[in-house]
């Protein structure tokens, strides 16, 4: 379950430093007080990008029996090795039905010593199920693969998969099969069933149909994702949903776990933004969140919809009052300097150093210029401008 972990607006802070001191040139610029608010105004450097994360590119290797099991996105659980081409070519040089004698031939109690093994919870290509054994999707990889690899030698078989719902089995039970059209009709191909045309658990209803078998091999990467999920690999998962969804994006199912799994990286994101002050990165995440939310069942959105609009008002007050209390921090410092340069203009001045007077108030119309130029600001230029000229007359 998606849990949106809500959190409150921090404090804003309000700089109380002191205000720098008047100067008392010929004629006295007007100096500025400690700032309160956000009038006075001065750009903030860009903040430094971060790197991008690095993307997980190391395929996971399982062991089973001996034989070594990987994953990658990029994976075709329908390719055909050596030995599933040497099947599909015998089985094509046999009088009668193809499709009858592919049954016959990898059914599990049939000669090619193909073996049911639902120990493992993820899948695995056809190749790999030759090896290892496979459930109800890792055999419909292996019939469809040989079928893919009969149409390649010239045979014309269509068809596609169905996910049924059992009878007499908890709700959350499905079985998946292939089928193939013949005389307008769909012929179910269940490795495990005593028949061509039956299924191994008796009656059922279908839930999805994968209206071509190249993208029934997108339950292949579903599966990868359910199982990086329950070990924790969330990056994986996403890309595993991913791929699933690029085959085949009419099943719901894989939209509402991609969106889970999205929505969980998410919330991780934006607490973390949150524990270092990131506001504009805790915007940008919960707005990210808010499509995700769209693929979850309706009784669901609401409640995350609230948690979400609540986030980002937060994010936004906080990001607000972080920018004034920046844009005060950093006009005190202008202030500051400026304060710091008449002074020193103002001494030199006075002194007869004319040069150093000259510099100063020069200085002190570049810290000037930083801040917003209002009325204020303009008449203190002018003030300043009219002391460099005395100054720059007595050096004369």
């Amino acid at each position: 379950m998606i849990n949106f972990k809500a959190f409150a607006p921090t404090a804003a802070f309000v700089l109380t430093g002191c205000s720098p001191k008047p100067v008392q040139p010929p004629v006295a610029p007007s100096v500025p007080a400690a700032v309160t608010s956000s009038s006075e105004y001065v750009a903030e450097p860009a903040e430094k990008a971060e790197p991008p994360p690095q993307p997980t590119t190391a395929s996971p290797q399982i062991k089973i029996n001996g034989h070594t099991i990987s994953y990658s996105p990029q994976t075709d659980p329908f390719a055909a090795n050596e030995r599933i081409k040497k099947i599909a070519r015998e089985i094509l040089a046999q009088p009668g039905d193809p499709v009858q004698n592919l049954f016959d031939r990898l059914n599990v109690n049939g000669p090619e010593g193909v073996t049911s093994n639902t120990d493992h919870r993820f899948g695995t290509t056809a190749s790999e199920t030759l090896v290892v054994g496979g459930d109800c999707s890792d055999l419909s990889n292996l019939t469809i693969a040989t079928i893919k690899a009969m149409n390649h030698l010239g045979a014309k078989i269509e068809g596609g998969a169905f996910i049924l719902q059992l009878e007499n089995f908890p709700p959350d039970t499905f079985h998946m099969v292939p089928y193939v059209e013949q005389n307008g009709k769909r012929i179910i191909l269940d490795l495990q069933a005593a028949r061509l045309g039956e299924t191994a658990p008796g009656k059922y209803k279908i839930v999805q149909t994968f209206p071509s078998f190249d993208e029934a091999a997108s339950l292949y990467h579903s599966e990868w994702g359910d199982y990086f999920k329950r070990q924790g690999q969330r990056d994986r998962t996403i890309a595993a949903y991913t791929r699933a969804i690029q085959i085949y994006g009419g099943y719901p199912t894989y939209h509402d776990s991609l969106a889970r799994a999205q929505l969980s990286k998410l919330d991780d994101l934006i607490q973390q933004a949150v524990q270092n002050s990131r506001w504009d990165k805790c915007i940008t995440h919960t707005n990210s969140a808010f499509k995700w939310v769209q693929h979850l069942p309706q009784d669901e959105q609401e409640s995350i919809l609230q948690q979400l609009r609540f986030n980002i008002d937060t994010c936004q007050q906080n990001k607000q009052n972080q920018t004034q209390s920046s844009t005060q921090q950093k006009t005190q410092k202008v202030l500051e300097q400026l304060s710091r340069e008449l002074k020193l203009a103002y001494s030199a001045l006075t002194e007869g150093r004319n040069a150093a007077c000259i510099d100063h108030y020069k200085k002190a119309l570049q810290w000037n210029s930083r801040l917003a130029q209002d009325e204020i600001t303009r008449q203190r230029a002018a003030d300043i401008q009219n002391n460099l000229q005395i100054c720059r007359d007595r050096l004369r």
